[in-house]
């Protein structure tokens, strides 16, 4: 998750396509629909994660 946050930035930052976390979330949605991995996501600051992939890009603009 992380990763492509970091690639998304840097994309937006050079006006580049930003879609590394597009290509991600259905992974990423896959994993989170399972029941046990609701408590591990919350103690690995998933909260935070969450946060960093919604907030605001360089340029203004919000993620798809």
């Amino acid at each position: 998750m992380d990763e492509a946050f970091n690639a998304d930035r840097e994309a937006n930052k050079e006006k580049k396509p930003a879609f590394k976390r597009l290509l991600l979330l259905p992974k990423i949605d896959k994993t989170l629909r399972k029941i046990m991995i609701h408590e591990e996501f919350l103690h690995m600051q998933g909260c935070l994660h969450l946060f960093n992939w919604l907030v605001q890009m360089p340029d203004g603009t919000y993620p798809n």
